[in-house]
């Protein structure tokens, strides 16, 4: 094998040629990879920005459906159906928001319940004491506190997608 290697490149410039193409056979695998490598990078990179405009999605339809519950609860249709339909809403955007930073951002924690679990608790004494939540000033104050822890946890929310939004931008 190597006697008809070397009689194949006897000559010093076919040698000369056989590096040469050796080289060039190196470089272009190399490029190849290098190519391959930004590419996926970029389809890596182009995927979590999908996944982040969805999770954003999520959160602010999370947020749309938390105001209209809170909405429908103090304007005193508490046991309706439409109410009961909104919270079910509201509980699966939670699970959306969930299921994003689950599977795609899962160095965030993110606990559905501490979210939910409040607006239960508020649909839940809306059922029991209803009657408390008719004086105008009453429900005004209560409303206010509500809205603000509404607004204070959608806000936690839409910081932990802002903070992917900066990681993972263009």
């Amino acid at each position: 094998m190597f006697s008809w290697f070397n009689s194949i490149f006897a000559q010093p410039a076919q040698k000369a040629q056989l590096v040469a193409i050796l080289m060039s056979a190196i470089v272009a695998v190399f490029v190849l990879l290098l190519n391959q490598w930004f590419t996926s990078r970029r389809a890596q990179k182009e995927l979590y920005i999908s996944k982040i405009e969805e999770l954003y999605s999520a959160i602010c339809e999370y947020e749309l459906l938390s105001y209209d519950f809170m909405s429908l609860l103090f304007n005193g249709k508490v046991g309706e159906e439409s109410t009961k339909e909104i919270l079910n809403k509201t509980l699966a955007s939670l699970q959306k928001i969930e299921m994003y930073t689950g599977l795609h951002f899962p160095e965030i924690s993110f606990d559905r319940e501490k979210y939910h679990g409040y607006v239960k608790e508020l649909y839940q004494s809306f059922l029991k004491e209803r009657s408390s939540y008719d004086s105008e000033t009453g429900a005004f104050v209560d409303y206010t506190v509500v809205m603000g822890k509404m607004q204070k946890d959608t806000d936690e929310i839409k910081e932990l997608a802002k903070n992917l939004m900066l990681r993972h931008k263009h």
